[in-house]
């Protein structure tokens, strides 16, 4: 006979297994038990996924998403002195009240920039509310996630070997910016509440075709705060780092193009006014979304 749980050969009258210690019934069974491995493998992934659920919580984005907003409200100023600040000590530096003047423009447009950013991080979050998305079976945002958190590890794990084999610290900062992201995106696709998504079991192939599209721009959209305050905290950083440069430079010329200028202008425009890019395209993409349903409806009738 053989034992029921791990298939070892036991005598008839065995009572425990001698491998794994199970009391043996007293039918003998004629053949081993056979297990699924892939079973126990499923098993396992299904643990990875909710242990990544229950840490990147709905309360853990919603703790980030005021810190960004918060951040937005120190950043932006921050960058927008920086800036000017740059461009009095350029105008000294080389004798160019234009240096000024484009130190004076920059404050001007990171104030418009925040004002169309900021009004549009409500009209993101009501477009989110009043257009819901529902998929057939929670399988898709469960397969999703795992793939975005295979992205996340393959992406640690890439930007670590990179950094150490090419001595090169600035891979590990990209790395590091791609797997914050890749973060937010798997926490959004495990809590898909975040994002106005349902399951409804009578959705057809189609309709779960245009809702996979449409959850990661979706996805997209809630971050609009978080891309708001992060890039701008971030673009001010490279600002300051930037004005430190120009201080301490003995020289007597002054380059825009210098990296780290154009690092920090670049973000902190970017992040100051993706609510209303992403929002534009949230609109388009929808767009051909409801002609598409509206196609799909048709042959329903």
């Amino acid at each position: 006979m053989f034992c029921a749980s791990c298939g070892t050969e036991v005598n008839s009258d065995t009572v425990f297994c001698p491998k794994c210690g199970l009391k043996q019934s007293d039918e003998p069974t004629s053949e081993p038990q056979k297990l699924n491995l892939m079973d126990r493998s499923n098993g396992l992934i299904d643990q990875v996924i909710n242990k990544f659920r229950h840490i990147l919580s709905v309360s853990f984005f919603e703790k980030n998403n005021s810190l960004a907003k918060t951040a937005s409200l120190w950043a932006t100023p921050a960058a927008a002195v920086l800036g000017l600040s740059i461009g009095i000590v350029a105008a000294i530096k080389n004798d160019s009240f234009m240096m000024c003047l484009l130190g004076m423009l920059w404050v001007v447009t990171v104030a418009i920039a925040y004002y169309i950013g900021y009004r549009f991080l409500t009209v993101c979050e009501n477009s989110l509310k009043n257009n819901e998305t529902s998929v057939s079976s929670s399988d898709y945002l469960d397969v999703c996630g795992l793939i975005f958190i295979a992205a996340l590890c393959s992406t640690i794990f890439w930007g670590l070997y990179s950094s150490i084999k090419f001595s090169n610290f600035s891979v590990l900062i990209g790395m590091a910016s791609v797997a914050i992201a890749l973060i937010y995106y798997v926490c959004l696709l495990l809590n898909p509440q975040l994002i106005s998504t349902r399951i409804a079991a009578d959705n057809s192939a189609g309709e779960d075709a245009l809702a996979i599209v449409m959850i990661m721009y979706k996805a997209s959209v809630k971050l609009a705060t978080i891309m708001f305050g992060g890039l701008t905290t971030i673009g001010a950083l490279f600002l300051l780092y930037f004005f430190y440069l120009v201080i301490s430079s003995s020289r007597n010329s002054f380059l825009f193009s210098d990296l780290s200028s154009l690092s920090g202008i670049g973000l902190v425009l970017f992040g100051l006014l993706y609510p209303l890019g992403i929002y534009l395209m949230f609109i388009f993409v929808y767009l051909i979304v409801d002609l598409c349903k509206a196609v799909l409806s048709l042959g329903k009738k």
